[in-house]
């Protein structure tokens, strides 16, 4: 989960540092909220963590809720992120996994102009498991197929790993962005210090955060 609380980060480059000051709340539907995403400076697309509703919110920056938009034919049965594609695109990751027992790991997409315009939307689905995955659940040591965090960059969707085990890193797998069943490829791992729980990608692709 993301804390309810809204924050803003600014760089302080003399520091190397991060400040954070809170510059509202969300409403109570909004109590575990998860993934944030946004198309513009003024307004915010969220959604509620696993077993809550199968729905995405727009709020203004400060937290006031502005509209909110059910998926028809999705189920939350553990909502972790979400982001958008410079086509408009947008992508809800079903991929939360904290026994690591799930077989049937989902990516919903539909867009952004459908989410403006309407109050309910039907979606595609992305299914997908891990290649590198054989037990469910695996050893308690190798429980590395949770995910929270995911971005979109030239046509696939880059997922990061949250590591239940006995030690801290992230394997980062990419898939491509188009419904149907699809195979992650495992690209990389890398040590961190702490879960990764969100993930993004600087405007000009060069960065990620």
């Amino acid at each position: 989960m993301k804390y309810l609380f809204l924050f803003f980060p600014f760089f302080l480059q003399s520091q190397n540092l991060f400040e954070l000051y809170e510059i509202g709340k969300f409403p109570t539907v909004l109590n575990e909220t998860s993934g944030l995403e946004t198309n513009d400076s003024n307004s915010i697309w969220t959604h509620t963590d696993s077993g809550g509703e199968a729905a995405l919110y727009k709020t203004t920056s400060s937290g006031a809720l502005l509209m909110t938009v059910k998926l028809i034919n999705a189920s939350n049965l553990d909502f972790e992120d979400i982001c958008f594609a410079h086509d408009g695109k947008v992508y809800i990751g079903d991929f939360g996994n904290n026994n690591n027992d799930r077989n049937n790991l989902r990516i919903f997409i539909t867009s952004i102009n459908e989410l403006e315009s309407k109050d309910s939307v039907l979606v595609d689905t992305i299914s997908f498991s891990y290649p590198d995955q054989s037990l469910f659940p695996p050893a308690a040591p190798d429980r590395n197929f949770d995910c929270e965090a995911f971005f979109h960059y030239k046509n696939f969707l880059y997922l990061f790993s949250k590591h239940r085990g006995n030690f801290n890193y992230t394997k980062c797998y990419r898939i491509p962005a188009l419904k149907g069943l699809q195979t992650p490829v495992l690209l990389d791992s890398f040590a961190t210090s702490t879960w990764i729980t969100a993930a993004d990608i600087s405007p000009n692709g060069k960065r990620m955060a």
